[in-house]
């Protein structure tokens, strides 16, 4: 009788043992994974999220991870962010991320922020000095400063290569790493092809929300290459992020822009002369013309096959032409712009290699061609 008590003690001892170990043995561990579709969004959910807005998949998914709500039948797309807004999201990403579930609710009363500020000062998402002020509108830096101390940093791992944002230098020290990285995360693309900002603008709910979404989904994640901007006189267009920018100068007038790897070179040709100040090259050549002065096999080089465009740019008009590059290594795609600027005749040209090339890039770089601020018109 005395063995079978003690047999019985033990086994209930045990029982009590396992019972207060299973629930952290089953506990979410951190990571990725945590982020789980708990509903399915419906077009007409929000009557302010049309299906075919830019915003849609970004808003759909923050609303079926549980990481942004509505206010009622509207998600107010366009209303600005403000801090505690912003914590109450990062707090969601890094709480989902460490344990598979957001605990926190808002307090009542017109301080309704405080358990979040609270816990993204423990958690180090903030520091106690980094606000004055949580109900007040939060830059976009501020903002990727934030959502960048949501998740480890591991889980932010660059994922291309990104070498220029224009206006980073525009950001608050404190915030710069942390555009970087969710640059090169493909969490942040920018505004326009060059990546530009903005950081010191306020930021949209519809805005936050797509880049929420990337933060915690890194399927939802942009791959897509970036131009560097490149000035020269009155012209500017972009070459490829994918690497460091190379130029090589000739003395005949010739500068070549290069990325290694992009398999994408740009030709940059300027020649003066006085007695052109005034005048458009549309008025000196007409489009047979050109396409002849281009198809002259009088060098080592030269074009075939040309289509000749007039285009303008603003007030300066010139000649597209599209073809291919000849000579006796190569044979590949080229793009030509020619136009007078002042007395100075221009030739920009792209050469491109389609079987390294990415053609959704080389569009980006043939379109990005600007003078004195004027793209050309029509586009190619």
């Amino acid at each position: 009788m005395i063995a079978t008590r003690r047999v019985f003690c033990l086994l209930l001892a045990l029982l009590l043992t396992l019972a207060l170990w299973a629930p952290s043995a089953y506990a979410a561990q951190p990571g990725l994974d945590n982020f789980v579709r708990q509903r399915t969004y419906t077009a007409g959910i929000f009557s302010d999220v049309a299906a075919d807005h830019w915003s849609y998949d970004g808003i759909a998914a923050c609303y079926e991870y549980g990481l942004m709500q509505g206010r009622g039948e509207v998600f107010d797309r366009p209303a600005s962010l403000t801090v505690a807004e912003a914590l109450t999201m990062a707090d969601r990403i890094h709480e989902i991320y460490q344990t598979g579930a957001s605990t926190l609710a808002p307090a009542a009363g017109s301080r309704w922020y405080t358990p979040y500020v609270d816990y993204a000062l423990e958690q180090g998402i903030i520091g106690q000095e980094d606000f004055s002020s949580y109900s007040m509108p939060i830059t976009r830096a501020d903002m990727a400063y934030i959502f960048a101390r949501s998740l480890p940093a591991e889980e932010l791992a660059a994922a291309k290569t990104v070498v220029s944002i224009p206006d980073i230098t525009q950001a608050p020290a404190r915030d710069r790493g942390a555009i970087w990285t969710l640059y090169r995360a493909g969490v942040l693309l920018g505004n326009d092809i060059y990546g530009t900002f903005a950081p010191a603008s306020t930021i949209t709910r519809q805005e936050a929300a797509a880049i929420l979404a990337r933060v915690a989904l890194p399927g939802l994640r942009r791959e897509d290459i970036l131009l560097q901007k490149v000035t020269a006189g009155p012209l500017v267009f972009g070459l490829p992020q994918s690497g460091e920018a190379a130029s090589t100068s000739t003395n005949t007038g010739s500068t070549m822009y290069r990325v290694d790897g992009s398999g994408v070179v740009v030709d940059l040709y300027r020649f003066t002369d006085g007695s052109l100040t005034g005048r458009q090259l549309t008025d000196i050549l007409t489009p047979a013309e050109e396409k002849g002065v281009l198809e002259e096999k009088s060098g080592a080089a030269w074009m075939e096959d040309c289509a000749v465009t007039a285009v303008k740019f603003g007030l300066v008009s010139g000649y597209r032409s599209q073809g291919r590059y000849v000579s006796a290594q190569y044979d590949y795609p080229m793009l030509t712009y020619r136009f007078l600027v002042s007395g100075t005749l221009y030739r920009f040209t792209v050469t491109w290699n389609p079987a390294t090339a990415d053609q959704a890039v080389v569009d980006q770089v043939c379109a990005s061609l600007t003078v004195d601020g004027h793209r050309a018109d029509p586009l190619p």
